[in-house]
C-alpha cells in the first residue's frame, strides 16, 4: 500500500471563465495530451515555483488558516 503524503488531501478551486477562454483552454490543454485539470494545475504550479513559493510555507498577515481566498 503506498504511504500518504502528510498535506496532500486535495481540494477544489472554482474558477468561472467565458466561453471563449474556456474553449482555447480545452483545445490547448489536449494539444498537450492533458485535461484541462491537469492544464491548469501545471500553470498554477509553475507560477508558484516562478515566483519562488512553490515550497515555501506562506505565512503573511493577510493570510488566514482557513482555506478559502477572500
Amino acid at each position: 500500500m503506498p504511504r500518504k503524503i502528510l498535506g496532500s488531501k486535495k481540494v477544489v478551486i472554482a474558477i468561472r471563465v467565458p466561453p471563449h477562454i474556456k474553449k482555447l483552454v480545452c483545445q490547448v490543454a489536449r494539444s498537450e495530451d492533458m485535461d484541462v485539470s491537469e492544464w491548469v494545475r501545471n500553470l498554477i504550479r509553475d507560477e508558484l515555483d516562478k515566483r519562488g513559493l512553490l515550497h515555501k510555507r506562506l505565512t503573511l498577515p493577510y493570510l488566514n488558516n482557513d482555506e478559502t481566498c477572500k
